[in-house]
Formats: structure tokens, sequence, C-alpha cells
């Protein structure tokens, strides 16, 4: 990166795919990129400028990168309080859980998406593979968001296994 731009002071890769943890983490942990300022997906917020694709990717990314809290921020209101609080979330990814294939997984890919009731719902099938191989699908159900305090937001109501 920085033969290519030698005076480069900030670089954005946030929903940038492929971009797995590991090789990231190291890459940001270099001497020499410490005076690069890396924005990536791991600080995305909810915002109502967000596609429902980049919703998802920050998500699965959060949990590629082992980081829970990034997912359950992007969880909807109604699916916060049936799933959270956080400590309660995490509990979904622990070692007998449905989701644990996809906390630090070894990598993840989105398939297709699907529209529903006009342009307020979409679901999109995420693929994750799990260290060691394995793949395990599930279906990523995203709203549009009417509630004040995230209104436009695009949040996921739920996330089903489908294997």
């Amino acid at each position: 990166l920085l033969a290519a731009a030698p005076s480069v002071v900030e670089c954005d890769v946030r929903f940038a795919l492929p971009l797995t943890w590991p090789s990231y983490s190291s890459l940001c942990q270099r001497p020499e990129m410490q005076r690069v300022a890396f924005r990536d997906t791991l600080a995305a917020e909810p915002d109502p400028g967000l596609a429902p694709q980049e919703v998802v990717i920050a998500q699965a990314y959060g949990l590629h990168c082992g980081r829970v809290d990034v997912c359950f921020r992007f969880a909807s209101p109604s699916n916060k309080a049936v799933t959270g609080p956080l400590e309660r979330f995490e509990g979904f990814f622990q070692a007998s859980a449905r989701y644990r294939s996809m906390l630090l997984c070894e990598a993840f890919h989105l398939a297709a998406a699907d529209s529903r009731a006009g342009e307020e719902q979409i679901d999109f099938q995420v693929c994750f593979t799990a260290k060691g191989g394995g793949e395990h699908n599930y279906l990523w159900q995203l709203v549009k968001q009417r509630a004040p305090e995230v209104a436009g937001c695009w949040m996921t109501e739920g996330v089903i296994p489908i294997d």
C-alpha cells in the first residue's frame, strides 16, 4: 500500500470484500502502517444511507472478526427486544449453538437477495465457511425501520439457518 501511495494517511476499506480479518489486522499492526488511519466496517453504525447489502456485510464481517457487538448493533429494535441484551445475544454463538459457525468463520459471502413487500423488506442468503471447512447457509431478513430513533435504517429482523 505504501509503495503504491507513499503519502497516504487515510484508507477507507468499509464494506470491502473479501477482507479477511487476520490479514487486515496484521496489516494494521505493521509499524510502517501506524501513521495510516484505517476506516473499516467494524466502526459502521445504523444509518439511513447504508444499503441493505452493507448492513449484512457489517454484521457478517463483525462475526468473522469475533465482534458480536457489531452484529448486535444492526439488529432491529424488535429483534433486540427478543434476543438482547448483548450478553444474551452472545450466547447464540457459543460452542453448541446453531449460529456458532459464523463466529470467527474462515470466510463468508452473500448469495441471492430477494425483495419482499415493495422496497421495505429484503432477504439475503449468506454462506459462512467455518474454520476447518464446512459451509453453513443462513437467511438474513432485513426491514427498513420506522421507529423514530432508527427511521429509514435497514436493520435485521431475523436470521434463520437454512441448511
